[in-house]
């Protein structure tokens, strides 16, 4: 029962022993005790240190060690604590670390220093030639280079020899793909099928032909859907003669494929990603902008208020009823557009899928626009005692929530066809559009029923 306040206060006593070791100057011992409890999530507490006392804690350090740190924190917040370091001992952090995440970290620095630190690096056939071969972004950039491969022409018995003296030496193998004689990507082996074959069968004749794989040109988010939709272990990356270059790894599509739905989610309202050592003033920059588009748009809904003034005047009761409507046609928009986001970075958006989609959440748009019209009409009835009243308002629920569902869908599929990514800023569209036509539909229909009579 007590596990969860027990294991606060340990962490706070990890906390309280790593803040002394960092105040005395003993940074080595406050990376090895950090290192050594795997539980704790570091992030907060780097974010807590000055630029120059994150430096100072890798640098003071073994390499192995501070690349095990670096391992547990985000890319950019490591990208930021090595942009200060000395060139060759992050060239020596960075040899620590896997080729991907290695990549992932240059990412997060200044272009320039990046260049210079790749460089620096003593692999040239491993790192470097990621990070300069490869536009950021694409499966060239996430692959892990030269994964475990066998050959066509192997039997099952050599073939599975292979993979155990592979396995001993890295923990690296996860699915057995197949190359022809030009290391071309042929077809992928299932082991229980390899462990179950005669020694002596040939592996094409085991083999699935064919695989999914990506280029190394193919974008990140095209990587992430795919892993959504099939969550293979991992990625084969080929060049465009389907020769096998490297492996994008569980773990990395796991880490894009949440990147990119915390993108999605964060970009409908314009809000932008967040990092634990962000500066305030960056964090305001990113999502100001959109902050000033939704203030200009509110607006824009405060016009149509200012338009039906007198009919406001004349029915005070509409004033009650007008963030009721907008509040849940803005919901329903956004669970639309919520919707829609995941279909297209899961599924192939076909138009005849698109179709479907349209017409799925316009029927259900109008099964909510009813059912909710219907509770708030009865409700405004009774509320005003005016039957008519109670028409009104359910009316106008029901054309905003039916815009709601429309826009909702159309928004994102628009801004995809304008090759923009559909998840940024759609739901504060959607949401202007709801405001303004549940306000336009409200008045509007009292106007011409209640206060024309």
């Amino acid at each position: 029962m007590n596990s969860g306040s027990d294991q606060v206060r340990a962490d706070d006593a990890l906390v309280h022993d790593i803040t002394r070791l960092l105040a005395s100057g003993d940074r080595a011992a406050a990376v090895r005790l950090l290192v050594a409890d795997g539980d704790i999530d570091v992030s907060f507490l780097l974010a807590e240190l000055s630029s120059e006392e994150r430096q100072d804690l890798l640098a003071s350090s073994p390499p192995a060690q501070s690349a095990a740190l670096i391992e547990r924190i985000e890319p950019e917040e490591a990208a930021t604590a090595l942009a200060g370091v000395e060139l060759e001992v992050a060239a020596d952090i960075l040899g620590e670390l896997t080729v991907d995440t290695a990549v992932e970290v240059l990412e997060g620095m200044d272009a320039g220093q990046a260049q210079e630190l790749a460089q620096g690096m003593d692999e040239p056939g491993g790192v470097p030639a990621i990070f300069e071969s490869y536009d950021e972004g694409t499966a060239g950039r996430l692959m892990t280079p030269n994964p475990f491969r066998l050959e066509r022409r192997l039997t099952a018995g050599v073939a599975l020899e292979a993979v155990r003296v592979a396995a001993r030496a890295t923990d690296a193998v996860t699915y057995l793909y197949v190359v022809d004689d030009s290391e071309r990507l042929v077809g992928v082996v299932g082991l229980r099928a390899l462990l179950a074959a005669e020694p002596e069968v040939p592996l094409h004749r085991l083999m699935t032909p064919d695989p999914v794989s990506v280029r190394t040109t193919t974008p990140g988010r095209e990587c992430a859907r795919l892993f959504r939709r099939h969550r293979y272990l991992g990625l084969p990356v080929t060049n465009e003669a389907n020769v096998l270059l490297g492996l994008i790894r569980a773990d990395r599509l796991v880490r894009l494929s949440d990147e990119e739905s915390s993108e999605e989610l964060l970009g409908i309202f314009g809000a932008g990603e967040f990092h634990a050592a962000e500066s305030v003033f960056a964090t305001a920059r990113g999502r100001l902008p959109w902050l000033l588009i939704n203030l200009a748009t509110a607006f824009l809904a405060a016009t149509v208020v200012a338009v039906f003034e007198d009919t406001i005047a004349a029915i005070v009761a509409l004033a009650v009823f007008l963030p009721v409507i907008a509040g849940q046609a803005g919901n329903a928009g956004v669970q639309t557009v919520t919707v829609l986001i995941e279909m297209l970075a899961t599924t192939e958006a076909s138009s005849m899928v698109v179709r479907r989609a349209l017409r799925r959440e316009l029927k259900a748009a109008l099964v909510h626009g009813a059912i909710i019209g219907l509770l708030v009409g009865l409700a405004a009835a009774v509320y005003a005692r005016s039957a008519l009243f109670g028409l009104v308002i359910a009316l106008a629920m029901l054309i905003a929530m039916l815009v709601a569902g429309a826009a909702g869908a159309l928004i994102p599929l628009i801004l995809r066809r304008l090759g923009q990514n559909p998840a940024l800023g759609s739901g504060v569209v959607v949401t202007t559009v709801t405001d303004v036509v549940g306000f336009l539909a409200l008045l509007g229909l009292a106007a011409a029923l209640l206060v024309s009579r």
